[in-house]
């Protein structure tokens, strides 16, 4: 099986956008919790909790993008099963 190539034009694309849509997704998402934990009675110093959960997310997505930049071009082994007989 063989890897997906892109073309050029859309493979710089993505790297381009991917901090932008990388910082937003994540400011959206801790946006969403806090407010979910407001709602849901929670005292104003949740607002730490949210922002930790939040980093974490932050950090690891973008250490698995390193990872995927790092490897990505690395071809894929495919598991076999060991022939019988």
């Amino acid at each position: 099986m063989s890897a997906i190539v892109l073309p050029d034009s859309i493979a710089a694309t993505s790297k381009r956008l991917f901090w932008p849509l990388q910082t937003v997704g994540w400011l959206g998402y801790f946006i969403l919790h806090f407010t979910a934990a407001m709602g849901d009675g929670k005292p104003l110093r949740y607002v730490t909790a949210s922002l930790s959960v939040t980093a974490c997310g932050f950090v690891i997505t973008s250490l698995l993008r390193q990872a995927i930049d790092a490897f990505g071009d690395c071809p894929s082994r495919r598991w076999r099963p060991p022939r019988s007989g």
